[in-house]
């Protein structure tokens, strides 16, 4: 008898804090006893953020890249907003200054990367990541 009162006991109690997950405020901010209309979409978002992030966590540049293709790493918001110590982020402490030289052969980039200590550039010609620098 003790263990069915322990194991209803634990049942209902996980069955509770499951059900809590769902509630939503309203617009005045109060706690409703209905399930959020956007759960999903929102649980949806997180998990696609954190694999985004993830992903921008191990990202490194490689030759042959686009100078497009860097910068939407380096300009993206999840990477501004929340890794501002990843070292390729243009946001937080971590400042990205580009260096152009434009001659008859085409256009030279240094993407000089740190604010105090310059410590990573990335070397483009015409647009194309040529070398990096560590």
């Amino acid at each position: 008898m003790s263990r069915f009162v322990i194991a209803f006991v634990l049942i209902a109690s996980a069955t509770s804090a499951l059900g809590a997950s769902y509630k939503c405020k309203d617009a005045s901010g109060n706690w409703t006893e209905q399930a959020c209309p956007d759960y999903q979409v929102r649980q949806k978002k997180a998990v696609d953020e954190a694999a985004q992030e993830e992903s921008l966590i191990h990202w490194t540049p490689h030759a042959g890249m686009t100078a497009d293709e860097v910068s939407r790493v380096v300009d993206d918001q999840l990477c501004i907003e929340k890794l501002k110590d990843f070292h390729w982020c243009s946001g937080g402490g971590w400042c990205r200054h580009v260096n152009r030289t434009k001659n008859a052969h085409g256009t030279r980039e240094q993407w000089v990367f740190g604010c105090d200590r310059p410590d990573r550039f990335l070397y483009f010609d015409n647009g194309i990541l040529m070398a990096i620098q560590e």
